[in-house]
């Protein structure tokens, strides 16, 4: 065996060689997979209380700008309020003119938010659950103070928006989603 044999046959791996790093990158994503869909479920809450907080954020400013009273509310077909306390199916933020809580002919419809996945919305402490209005000085109507609880359809760990009576959104952490 001439030498430019020998060194064409060093260059490469033994199929032994190859098996050992498959088993070993097979063991290192078993006992990283857990943790990265933790990872990827606190992602998802994230996205959606962030998108939620700019829904409400959007909806105060837009009342103070306008100088006029702007509501957001469920909708399940992204064209109509929805009775029900179901905020990941939807929302619509509109100028609400007449006041009714739905949106009317002539209102103008400000953001339509499409439905979040993997994660369950509820509103508690307001006026009313499945609609949230915001006067022209940017505080809720009525002056009531509540919060949106934010989590994940598997898991613990969620996000709590709490909303006052002057309108201002605050976001914490929460261990006590179902």
């Amino acid at each position: 065996m001439t030498a430019r044999e020998h060194r064409v046959r060093g260059l490469g791996f033994t199929l032994i060689e190859i098996l050992m790093v498959l088993a070993l990158l097979g063991v290192m994503l078993a006992a990283g997979m857990p943790s990265f869909m933790a990872f990827i479920t606190k992602t998802r809450v994230s996205g959606a209380t962030n998108a939620f907080l700019g829904d409400v954020s959007y909806a105060r400013s837009e009342a103070a700008t306008r100088q006029v009273e702007v509501a957001i509310c469920v909708s399940t077909n992204q064209t109509s309020c929805t009775t029900g306390n179901a905020w990941e199916r939807g929302r619509i933020i509109f100028i609400d003119t007449n006041a009714d809580g739905a949106v009317s002919a002539g209102e103008t419809v400000l953001r339509i938010s499409q439905p979040t996945t993997s994660t369950t919305v509820a509103a508690t402490g307001f006026g009313s659950t499945d609609i949230l209005r915001f006067r022209p000085q940017g505080g809720l109507r009525p002056p009531t103070q509540g919060s949106f609880k934010l989590c994940p359809s598997s898991g613990t760990e969620g996000r709590m928006l709490s909303i006052a009576t002057t309108g201002r959104p605050v976001i914490s952490k929460i261990n006590t989603c179902p």
